[in-house]
């Protein structure tokens, strides 16, 4: 069970298949490590990685979000993977291809039965069905905290290529969309995978598609490789340079409202309450997520 406030800037996940990332995952520099039963496994091994994360799954961690992504309640494999959750209790369960509040509701159910601590869920949208879905499945459970757009099955789907985020007119669309009911519902939206983690090419367009999250106020992002996390965590990151402008603006606001004000000025610029309602959510967010 976490202790720590959750920055969760970079969600590494980690194949179970694989045992030596399995052991090594708890090293890593990621804020929260997911590890995975679904996808980066063979249909053929999934009785396998089950057996490898029983064995490595570090129970006593304290310093990372641990999430096990389980398999799709309408595949054959489910029911053995929530028998391991119910065993590890990850701190929060990733749920894959949803696409009906449904299968979330039944998930909470499943997480009432044996639930010595809040298990959080974040489910991702990667269907055609579950994006015109996605209001109602995020409004199904409190407990999602989080959610991301699984880019690869989505492409898939539609038999389009990925390439960067803003040059693909329905990937946008089908990003600011998820960004928007995500701040609907005052969750964190996490930024999908980019699939490069090794040349100077790839690292620059990790790094751009970052600085084009951040400016939709994304404040994290899915991680495939260890490459990723060091351009991954500093570019959403929350500076104590940033936290200590938000005070000293939110002290200017305060100072202006003694003479009945609302508006201030700063930098040959006006602002008013829009601005201080902003100011306040920065705040809280660095807060609740132990940036401060």
């Amino acid at each position: 069970m976490v202790t720590n406030k959750l920055k969760r800037r970079s969600l590494l996940f980690c194949p179970a298949i694989n045992e030596k990332f399995c052991k090594k995952a708890i090293n890593c520099n990621a804020d929260s490590i997911i590890f995975d039963l679904e996808d980066s496994v063979d249909n053929s091994a999934k009785t396998k990685a089950r057996e490898i994360l029983l064995k490595y799954f570090p129970r006593n961690n304290r310093s990372k979000e641990l999430i096990i992504r389980i398999n799709n309640i309408n595949t054959p494999f489910y029911k053995e993977d929530l028998k391991l959750i119910k065993e590890l209790k990850p701190d929060t369960i990733c749920y894959p291809k949803t696409e009906f509040p449904g299968e979330i509701e039944f998930l909470e159910s499943f997480i009432k039965s044996y639930e010595e601590k809040i298990t959080e869920i974040i489910p991702l949208i990667e269907t055609i069905t579950g994006f015109f879905n996605a209001e109602k499945i995020l409004k199904s459970s409190n407990r999602i905290t989080a959610t991301a757009l699984g880019i690869e099955d989505l492409i898939s789907e539609l038999g389009i290529e990925r390439g960067k985020l803003w040059e693909n007119p329905i990937i946008n669309q089908v990003l600011i969309n998820l960004i928007m009911l995500s701040n609907l519902r005052k969750i964190q939206h996490i930024g999908p995978i980019s699939r490069g983690y090794k040349t100077k090419k790839q690292l620059k367009e990790l790094y751009e598609e970052c600085k084009y999250l951040k400016k939709m106020n994304v404040k994290g992002k899915l991680a495939i490789h260890p490459n990723q996390l060091p351009i991954i965590n500093k570019e959403f990151n929350i500076t104590l340079k940033e936290i200590k402008k938000t005070k000293d603006k939110i002290k200017l606001f305060e100072k202006v409202k003694k003479s009945g004000s609302t508006v201030i000025s700063t930098c040959y610029e006006m602002e008013d309450t829009p601005s201080l309602l902003k100011s306040n959510r920065f705040l809280e967010y660095s807060i609740k997520h132990g940036f401060i």
